[in-house]
């Protein structure tokens, strides 16, 4: 059985910082997420680039204007 724990030691606002790292990894191919207090960064893999500008948009929409949004993005390549 799987359990969420709320643990003292997080940063104001921790859990919308997640969930807006989560929506935005829904929109890669493969990816992995990485929140501290300071960043948020997504690496992984999509169809196409041009998503780049609509994660970042998204994101800043989210976060605090002080967080930063790190982006390790690549173009997925066609068999």
């Amino acid at each position: 059985m799987n359990e969420t724990v709320s643990r003292g030691d997080l940063p104001s606002g921790w859990s919308g910082h997640v969930i807006a790292g989560l929506e935005a990894l829904a929109m890669l191919s493969r990816g992995q997420l990485e929140v501290t207090e300071a960043a948020l960064t997504l690496t992984g893999t999509t169809p196409s680039l041009r998503v780049k500008d609509d994660l970042r948009a998204a994101l800043a929409g989210e976060l605090p204007s002080g967080m930063q949004i790190v982006l390790n993005l690549r173009e997925e390549q066609a068999l």
